[in-house]
């Protein structure tokens, strides 16, 4: 029996895994072109705050010919480390050319003067653009937990509801204050009044939306996703595995859903967001899951194919054989109308949403294969 109990496992001793992996960690942090498993190396490194690879990890965050993405993993371990060098690092990546690395560099400023790196996310965020160095920004600051964090998480909502920022960024500003709301390393009431203060900036958000707006509760989702990561979940992740009903980039043979190649060329990003969120609420043509109650007692159940003005087409599929069938409009006394598209959304985090909205709207070319 499947009871839905949660039984989590009791905290284990760290000691066993840091003894297996610290003699190794230093060779797997510098191997070259291994860059997703170096990325690993050194999360384990800073989740374990493992001293003896401090210079392997020095060594990789300051090469200049290392990949970007490495080079962040080394200095996010490296933010345990106090003392000029890790504040040299950080100073460098503030004046670096690639976004991520201003990022990191953030990060790191932040482990080792957290006044300072705060008065210089209050000018990133005063200055126009670097909307992803922004996101990033409001990431560290949902993970910090001093009053000043909080305080310039709270300014930022407000220039939210001000216009002053932009819409793209309203669902990080919101999860990173929900984040301090829930944060059990804070006092009781510290925690609960952040909280508070999460649920009133919430409310006057939503406030400013119609209350019969149907997608009142997920407008946040809109804009700012990554086609990137929405592309792997709709071709990866189980839950969703969307490519198994529809086609979309030259991939997916069913024909249960429409084709979404090129749908950002066709339809709005509120379409698509309502299409997940309310999948019955625009059926595309050919792909209305329907009942008919016709008028000589008799019921059909199937997918409406075609429709003119005077006739439906709908597909019957009985003991796997399907056949169309012809019906006047006239006969019909009741039609039923259904998307055969479940209710995923329920299944979907605000963000995999989000991705899921910015790879479709960014979905402009036909498929390939007509």
């Amino acid at each position: 029996r499947v009871l839905g109990d949660w039984l989590p496992l009791p905290e284990r001793d760290a000691q066993p895994a840091i003894l297996a992996v610290s003699p190794v960690l230093p060779g797997l942090i510098a191997e070259p072109g291994q860059d997703a498993l170096v990325s690993v190396a050194a999360g384990l490194a800073q989740k374990y705050q493992l001293e003896s690879v401090v210079a392997s990890l020095f060594a990789l965050a300051e090469n200049e010919n290392g990949a970007v993405s490495a080079r962040v993993a080394a200095a996010r371990a490296l933010e345990f480390v106090q003392g000029p060098r890790s504040r040299k690092l950080a100073d460098q990546w503030l004046a670096a050319s690639q976004p991520a690395l201003r990022s990191a560099g953030r990060e790191l400023l932040y482990a080792q003067d957290s006044p300072a790196a705060l008065a210089g996310l209050e000018r990133l965020f005063q200055a126009p653009g670097a909307e992803e160095e922004k996101r990033a920004a409001l990431e560290l600051l949902g993970r910090a937990t001093e009053a000043g964090a909080h305080a310039l998480l709270t300014r930022q909502m407000k220039r939210l509801l001000d216009h002053q920022l932009p819409e793209s960024l309203a669902l990080d500003v919101s999860e990173a204050l929900a984040a301090h709301g829930k944060n059990h390393t804070l006092p009781n009431s510290t925690r609960n009044q952040r909280a508070r203060t999460a649920a009133d900036l919430q409310q006057q958000w939503l406030a400013r939306l119609p209350p019969d707006d149907a997608l009142r509760e997920h407008r946040m989702t809109l804009t700012g996703g990554d086609a990137d990561r929405g592309r792997r979940l709709f071709h990866e992740r189980v839950e969703f595995l969307c490519v198994r009903c529809h086609r979309i980039e030259g991939q997916g043979v069913s024909n249960v859903g429409p084709d979404l190649s090129g749908i950002g060329s066709k339809r709005d990003r509120e379409y698509v967001l309502r299409a997940i969120v309310h999948p019955g609420a625009d059926i595309a043509t050919g792909f209305e899951f329907a009942t008919l109650a016709l008028a000589n007692g008799q019921t059909l159940v199937g997918t409406i194919r075609e429709e003119s003005p005077t006739h439906l087409r709908i597909e019957i599929t009985e003991n796997g054989t399907s056949k169309l069938e012809e019906v006047l409009k006239s006969t019909v006394k009741e039609r039923l109308a259904t998307s055969a598209m479940p209710p995923l959304v329920a299944l979907m985090t605000p963000r995999e949403l989000r991705d899921l909205v910015e790879y479709l709207a960014t979905q402009t070319q036909p498929n390939p294969t007509r």
